[in-house]
């Protein structure tokens, strides 16, 4: 695997292929969660008309997605 043109070790990274794949899960797993906070907050503010519940739930969306798509993507095609 190579980061900027350059193997990864030689960033002194001695970090097992197995590590890597489960960080990438935890995170994906993470990332799930988020979303579905993000989810369970924007519909019970439904009600209450909070603007700042509605601003947190759209940043728990938008970095539940971002996570999980970046580390799903991670765990799919690590070499």
């Amino acid at each position: 695997m190579k980061l900027f043109g350059m193997p990864i070790s030689f960033f002194g990274s001695n970090v097992s292929s197995k590590t890597i794949q489960t960080g990438n899960l935890i995170f994906t797993v993470w990332g799930i969660c988020c979303i579905l906070i993000g989810i369970v907050v924007l519909l019970g503010n439904h009600k209450k008309r909070s603007k700042v519940q509605h601003i947190v739930a759209l940043g728990l969306l938008s970095v539940g997605i971002l996570a999980s798509i970046n580390n799903l993507l991670q765990y799919l095609f690590w070499n």
